[in-house]
C-alpha cells in the first residue's frame, strides 16, 4: 500500500517546478537522488508535493538541478521568462535587460596538429545565447571574457555530462585540482574530462565506465594542455 496516498498535497506549485528543472536536466528521481545526496523516497515526496525541502536540501537539489534556490522555491518572477537549467543562468526566451545580464558565447575549439595550439573559435550567434546575472560572475570572481560555452560531444562522461549539453570553461583556473572536470587537449584531441594526479602522471577519467582511464606521462606531457575548468552544465 502506498505510504503517501492518504498525505495532503501541500506543495503542487514546488512540485511542478522541481519537475521541470528535472526534465530540462534530464534527470529521473533517481539520478537526482544520487547527484543530490537525497534519498529517492524524498525526491518521490517531493515530485508529488508532499513536502518541500529545508535550507540545505533546497540548496542540494538546485545545485544539481543547475537552477537557482530561490526559482525552486518561490518560481522568481524574472527566472518565468528564461528557461531554469542554471545557477543564475538561463537559455534567453524573451528580451533581457543586458544591463543585468551578460552573454556567454558558445566556441569551437580549433586544433592545430603538431604544434600544441589551440584557437577558441567563436560560434554564430544562435537563437539561444547563455546568459548571467552580473552579480553572478562578482559573487563568484569571473572574468566573463574568459569564460567559454562548449558543447559536449558522445556519452563518455554520462550520467554527469549528456551529449548535446552546453558545459562552461573557465580558462583562466587551468591548476589541476584532483576530482575536478577539465576541458582539455589530448594527443590533438578535445576532451572534456575528469582529471586526477597521480605519482607517475595524470589519469584522465570518464564517468561512463565503458571508457578506460588515459594516463599523461612524462613522454605525452607535450601534448596535453588543459584549456579550463568546468563550472556549470546545462541540458
Amino acid at each position: 500500500m502506498n505510504k503517501t496516498t492518504n498525505l495532503e498535497v501541500k506543495y503542487p506549485e514546488f512540485a511542478t517546478r522541481i519537475k521541470q528543472a528535472m526534465k530540462m536536466a534530464n534527470y529521473s528521481m533517481a539520478e537526482l537522488a544520487r547527484c543530490s545526496g537525497i534519498s529517492y523516497e524524498m525526491i518521490r515526496r517531493y515530485t508529488e508535493g508532499y513536502a518541500m525541502p529545508k535550507v540545505e536540501g533546497l540548496s542540494l537539489l538546485a545545485k544539481s538541478l543547475g537552477v537557482t534556490p530561490a526559482w525552486l522555491q518561490f518560481g522568481e518572477e524574472l527566472d518565468l521568462k528564461i528557461l531554469p537549467i542554471g545557477s543564475s543562468i538561463g537559455v534567453l526566451e524573451e528580451y533581457l535587460d543586458f544591463k543585468k545580464y551578460i552573454e556567454i558565447k558558445r566556441f569551437d575549439v580549433n586544433l592545430s596538429a603538431g604544434a600544441g595550439n589551440s584557437i577558441w573559435i567563436a560560434r554564430e550567434s544562435s537563437d539561444d545565447p547563455i546568459v548571467f546575472r552580473r552579480r553572478w560572475f562578482k559573487r563568484h570572481r569571473y572574468n566573463p571574457d574568459l569564460l567559454k560555452g562548449i558543447y559536449v560531444r558522445g556519452d563518455s562522461m554520462e550520467p554527469e555530462l549528456h551529449n548535446g549539453d552546453t558545459v562552461i570553461i573557465n580558462t583562466d583556473d587551468t591548476e589541476i585540482l584532483d576530482g575536478e572536470i577539465y576541458a582539455i587537449v589530448f594527443k590533438n584531441k578535445l576532451y572534456i574530462k575528469k582529471l586526477r594526479q597521480s605519482e607517475d602522471g595524470i589519469l584522465i577519467i570518464s564517468k561512463n565506465p565503458e571508457y578506460p582511464p588515459m594516463k599523461v606521462t612524462e613522454d605525452t606531457l607535450n601534448q596535453f594542455i588543459v584549456l579550463g575548468k568546468k563550472i556549470w552544465r546545462g541540458g
